[in-house]
C-alpha cells in the first residue's frame, strides 16, 4: 500500500523569501545532495520536472530566487545530515510551505509515518533558530 506524508508550514513571520527559508533548513541540518542538486528549474510551468545538477547551493538558492520573484513554485530536495531522510520543499510564498516527507521515511507502528520525528527535525529546530511556524498541519494519506 502506498503513503504519502506531508507537512504545510506558514513561516511568513519569519521571512518571505524562500531562499531564506531553505538556508533556515540548511542551518538545521538539512542539506543538498553531495554532488547532485535536485530542484526545480525556472519556467517548468509546474511540470514538476525535477533536475539534477552539480550546482553549488548559492546557485540553486539564486534559482529559487529568481523563481519566486517570477511567481512561479519553488521545489528543492533536501536530505538530513545524519539519517539519510528525506523531504521536497514546495513553496510559492513562505505562508504555505509543502514539506512532502519522500525518501527514506521513518515510520513507526508497522509503515505509518512517525511525523513526530519530522517535528522534532523540522518545526522544533526552525523555532530554536528563530524561525517561527505560525501554523502547520499534517496530512498522511493511505491508499
Amino acid at each position: 500500500m502506498a503513503r504519502e506524508a506531508h507537512f504545510i508550514m506558514n513561516c511568513s513571520s519569519y521571512t518571505d523569501s524562500i531562499a531564506e527559508i531553505i538556508r533556515a533548513f540548511q542551518l538545521i541540518g538539512w542539506r543538498f545532495a553531495d554532488g547532485q542538486t535536485e530542484f526545480l528549474p525556472l519556467h517548468d510551468d509546474d511540470m514538476f520536472d525535477w533536475q539534477s545538477e552539480p550546482l553549488s547551493a548559492e546557485e540553486v538558492l539564486a534559482i529559487v530566487t529568481e523563481k519566486q520573484a517570477c511567481g512561479e513554485r519553488c521545489g528543492v530536495i533536501l536530505y538530513h545530515q545524519s539519517s539519510g531522510r528525506g523531504i521536497s520543499l514546495l513553496a510559492q510564498n513562505t505562508a504555505e510551505i509543502m514539506v512532502n516527507i519522500s525518501i527514506n521515511r521513518k515510520t513507526v507502528c508497522g509503515d505509518f509515518t512517525d511525523a513526530s520525528w519530522y517535528i522534532e527535525h523540522i518545526a522544533a529546530e526552525l523555532e530554536h533558530i528563530g524561525c517561527t511556524v505560525q501554523a502547520m498541519q499534517y496530512s498522511e494519506i493511505i491508499g
